[in-house]
């Protein structure tokens, strides 16, 4: 909501291991005023969610700029939310809770 994005910029990791501070560089690498400061980190897994979650939450502290990460599943459960759906309104967004939830998560350290 606060983070401009004229675009957005995604980097897709096929890693076995935990994203670091190189990957979150490159992507941040990417972030300037003109075209928005705002990506998305796809990769297959994380095992410390935690340490991951604090590393986007000092980029957000530090310079405003916003990364969330998602793995393999967080997009298999937005694939589920959009198949589950009784009806199809043009309006719903049946990604945008775990997007949202994960933002939310990283502003107010709640992870």
């Amino acid at each position: 909501d606060d983070t401009p994005s004229t675009y957005i910029f995604i980097e897709c990791k096929n890693y076995s291991e935990d994203p670091k501070n190189p990957e979150l560089d490159q992507l941040m690498g990417r972030f300037n005023d003109k075209y928005g400061k705002f990506g998305i980190l796809t990769f297959r897994n994380v095992d410390n969610r935690k340490r991951l979650m604090e590393r986007c939450t000092n980029i957000y502290n530090a310079k405003n700029e916003l990364i969330i990460p998602l793995t393999d599943n967080d997009l298999i459960d937005m694939l589920k939310n959009v198949r589950d759906m009784s009806f199809f309104d043009p309006t719903d967004q049946p990604y945008e809770e775990i997007l949202t939830d994960k933002a939310k998560a990283i502003r107010v350290q709640t992870y």
